[in-house]
């Protein structure tokens, strides 16, 4: 969908990122999107909150957290 970082990518291809950026959080977040998309919700959470491990105010992945419940808006639960 339109409102995935890096719509272009598939999950093959965001797994290849990922295998040369291992700690990028745009990717992780994207990864994660992706996997959502395809019922892997628990390994979707995973990508979120490693995103943010990396990058502890990237609001892509916080926003994603947050719409599931598992982060308040104004920090962690």
């Amino acid at each position: 969908s339109s409102d995935v970082c890096s719509s272009d990518l598939g999950l093959p291809d965001a797994e290849e990122a990922l295998n040369r950026l291992p700690n990028d959080p745009s990717l992780l977040h994207t990864r994660g999107r992706l996997l959502e998309g395809l019922g892997r919700v628990d390994e979707a959470i995973a990508d979120y909150r490693l995103a943010l491990r990396y990058d502890p105010d990237h609001p892509e992945a916080k926003a994603e957290l947050v719409r599931l419940g598992l982060l308040s808006a104004k920090g962690k639960k």
